[in-house]
């Protein structure tokens, strides 16, 4: 027999979600997750599948954070439920990197500057 895909709406889905202590799933386009993915992969040097806190900074420079440290990359991991000595998989960095608070103050910066018009 053959599965049957269920649509959700994705208001419920990220009620759902939140109810359980989850990120809320990203809105994010096939091709910014893979190039988020590639990131990912280069960072992830031992091919593990996961980065600790100082790989998760070097990710956030990569995407334009050049000031980024250790404790911001902490602490955007903190959000997503990852302890501080703990490693964060591909779901949980997309979640940190795409989700509505940005990973640090100065990617939000960033990301305003380049959503401005001229």
């Amino acid at each position: 027999t053959q599965a049957t895909m269920v649509r959700r709406n994705p208001a419920e889905v990220a009620d759902w979600l939140r109810a359980r202590g989850k990120a809320a799933r990203p809105n994010v386009t096939r091709a910014r997750a893979s190039a988020l993915g590639e990131i990912f992969s280069l960072v992830d040097e031992s091919e593990t599948g996961a980065l600790d806190a100082s790989q998760v900074r070097e990710a956030l420079t990569v995407l334009g954070d050049a000031f980024a440290t250790v404790e911001d990359a902490t602490r955007a991991m903190a959000r997503v439920g990852i302890a501080p000595d703990g490693k964060m998989e591909f779901p949980e960095f997309l979640a940190i990197v795409t989700g509505p608070e940005p990973a640090t103050p100065r990617l939000a910066a960033g990301a305003r500057r380049s959503t401005r018009t001229s």
